[in-house]
């Protein structure tokens, strides 16, 4: 699953997989720890998705530290040990899914391109053994040797996420749908705030400000909510939602956004930008 930055690949992934996950636990998400029965004579913690996110240069010793931490075991040992330890641990707690988060951090270089691939396509084989999938989440991984080796490639799926856009009627409805739902996240915490803050108040503005970015929305409707709440309004207004200090991207975009929207030559500009 590739998407650029900040365009809420991870967001997406836990929403979706969170939800999925309580749905396979069933009656058993409720309790701390729950446990199944691997065969006939033996119990063991049930664990059947893993998550884990990587650190930048990770090499495969890190990923096998990561999912062994994970699942509760030592991450001590040569890769060969570890390895087979983490094969083990799948089977052991019936793992059915592997999600690593920003393998765009994964260690490709020239050295260890080869080794990392092939590490790869090995754990994604012994998970298939066992009914298993496993997603990489990354930024931009089309650009990644992983796209381009042909053992990786010829087992790839491709998901790619983007901004939401704004440039047809249904792009509007998708937004204001993602806005509703991010009201009933917030607003309970600022209840005097008329139902419609976001998605009907500055739904344009909101978007101007982000250019559809999940990331730097989620900050901006946060910290406006944040500021709205401190000084005392009843609502969160345009000067709430322009205080914020989002990222260069974001700052740039919306330069673009008022260049393009700005009037030349004495004439109206035929350009539509969303507005609030």
């Amino acid at each position: 699953m590739s998407a650029p930055f900040a365009a809420g690949k991870s967001t997406f992934v836990k929403e979706c997989f969170q939800a999925a996950y309580r749905d396979l636990l069933g009656p058993a998400r409720n309790d701390p720890r729950p446990t199944w029965n691997p065969d006939p004579e033996s119990t063991a913690d049930w664990i059947p998705y893993v998550y884990i996110t990587l650190r930048a240069a990770s090499k495969i010793r890190d990923v096998l530290a990561s999912l062994l931490l994970t699942m509760g075991y030592p991450s001590e040992g040569l890769v060969r040990v570890t390895t087979t330890r983490v094969v083990h641990a799948f089977r052991q707690h019936g793992v059915q899914l592997l999600l690593i988060d920003d393998a765009h951090f994964l260690d490709v270089s020239n050295k260890d391109a080869r080794d990392m691939l092939d590490f790869l396509k090995y754990l994604n084989t012994e998970l298939g053994e066992l009914g298993g999938t496993m997603i990489l989440i990354g930024a931009d991984l089309h650009q990644s040797p992983l796209y381009l080796d042909p053992q990786i490639n010829s087992r790839l799926e491709r998901v790619t996420l983007t901004p939401y856009p704004l440039a047809t009627e249904d792009d509007r409805r998708t937004w204001y749908r993602f806005l509703k739902d991010a009201e009933g996240v917030l607003l309970p915490y600022f209840d005097c705030a008329p139902a419609g803050t976001f998605s009907q108040m500055h739904a344009g503005h909101i978007w101007r400000r982000t250019q559809g970015y999940v990331g730097d929305t989620a900050l901006l409707l946060t910290e406006a909510l944040l500021a709205a709440f401190d000084d005392g309004s009843d609502t969160i207004t345009t000067a709430h939602l322009d205080a914020v200090t989002l990222s260069a991207r974001a700052q740039a975009g919306e330069a673009d956004l008022r260049t393009v929207a700005r009037p030349s030559s004495g004439r109206r500009s035929r350009v539509k930008v969303p507005v609030s």
